[in-house]
């Protein structure tokens, strides 16, 4: 084996052995993984107010997300 063999060699396994390695930190977790907040800049029982409970409790359902 010449030396530029080698390096390639010693290049391509180290980049092999990193890409294994972080196969197992990029694992996805559980969505979403604490409750969803969802702030509305209105006041309280304002149409949009109205509107965006309306909104989130279908989300809520479907989803069986917590909505705060």
């Amino acid at each position: 084996m010449t030396l530029k063999t080698t390096r390639a060699a010693r290049v391509l396994l180290t980049s092999l052995l990193c890409v294994l390695g972080l196969h197992h930190a990029a694992q996805a977790q559980d969505y979403p993984a604490k409750p969803i907040r969802f702030v509305v800049p209105f006041p309280a029982g304002s149409g949009i107010d109205t509107m965006s409970r309306i909104m989130l409790d279908e989300i809520r359902k479907n989803s069986n997300a917590t909505i705060v």
